[in-house]
């Protein structure tokens, strides 16, 4: 028998939300109370269970405007959608329990003026949200399989990112490690790569993640201390994710940007505890094909939107 609950932030029990989690096919980064606290403390959660058993949970970001809520994709998170159990059945019986899941939830959704969320690349099977009247587009991103180890990666990068590279050794580039988000921040707001908002956001991210990931920042400076670049970094249990950069605006030409990207995947290779370095993206055609030329491989996931609610 399917049961589905919506449930308020208070009403989720930490531990067990996170124990789900940890054993879902979709488990990363953004599906977690502690990172859900950081990016909309008030977050709503869709729970469906099957004869007891817990089989779907989806973190809701609910915001609201004047009083219409509406569910939306925060902002420095990828993803979001329903996680789901592990399945060991047959296919047929697998896609039968995400269809069945899937519309349950549907169903205990709370009434809002529009939802627009992205699902994690893993699930796939968005029927049930186009029977139900919700659009669906694909969007793109990019992971590196990091297997063949950093010295061979590197000779897959574009010459346009090997010059890049020469650039910052010519320039007397050098990199420090810091955890201290800062002078990332001060870079990012000069450059307009996050306004006040967006730096707040950051920070009670960066805060909730102390404690359960081993997040840092690198920082690129010129021979005369002058800080050229910074980048976050976010070691997940699968991917190594490329959380964020910010360039100096008069240091742009010295390939910092580049250099400290390549030094994430390096770490991310010497680790040997990740499958992918995660670049985030992105749709934006000049991002896309500057992350493209680290060789990555392309990975599909869906945008899910509907607008019509409370009319």
């Amino acid at each position: 028998m399917w049961q589905s609950q919506l449930l308020k932030r208070t009403e989720i029990d930490d531990e067990a939300w996170n124990a789900f989690v940890d054993r879902s096919p979709q488990r990363y980064l953004y599906y977690y109370t502690w990172y859900l606290d950081g990016v909309c403390p008030d977050w709503q959660a869709v729970q469906v269970s099957h004869g007891g058993e817990p089989v779907l949970q989806w973190p809701l970001p609910v915001k609201k405007k004047g009083p219409l809520p509406y569910a939306w994709q925060p902002r420095l998170t990828q993803f979001g959608g329903p996680v789901f159990r592990p399945f060991n059945e047959p296919r047929h019986r697998q896609h039968h329990q995400i269809k069945s899941a899937l519309q349950e939830a549907i169903k205990a959704l709370p009434k809002l003026v529009s939802l627009d969320i992205n699902l994690h690349p893993e699930l796939s099977f968005f029927m049930p949200f186009q029977w139900a009247g919700y659009k669906v587009k694909p969007r793109f991103t990019y992971w590196l399989p990091l297997e063949a180890g950093y010295g061979d990666l590197k000779g897959e990068f574009s010459s346009s990112i090997r010059n890049h590279l020469k650039k910052a050794a010519k320039a007397g580039l050098s990199i420090r490690q810091s955890n201290d988000p800062e002078r990332f921040l001060s870079l990012a707001l000069r450059a307009t790569v996050y306004d006040a908002n967006e730096a707040g956001a950051f920070r009670a991210i960066w805060k909730a993640i102390a404690g359960h990931r081993r997040a840092f920042i690198l920082e690129a400076y010129t021979p005369e201390n002058e800080p050229a670049a910074a980048a976050a970094f976010i070691p997940d249990v699968r991917n190594f994710i490329f959380f964020g950069n910010a360039l100096s605006p008069s240091l742009r030409n010295t390939g910092a940007g580049s250099l400290l990207i390549a030094e994430g995947i390096r770490m991310a290779c010497e680790t040997c505890q990740h499958e992918f370095f995660d670049f985030e993206g992105s749709m934006l055609p000049p991002v896309e094909q500057y992350f493209r030329a680290f060789n990555p491989e392309g990975k599909m996931y869906l945008n899910v939107q509907q607008k019509k609610w409370l009319k």
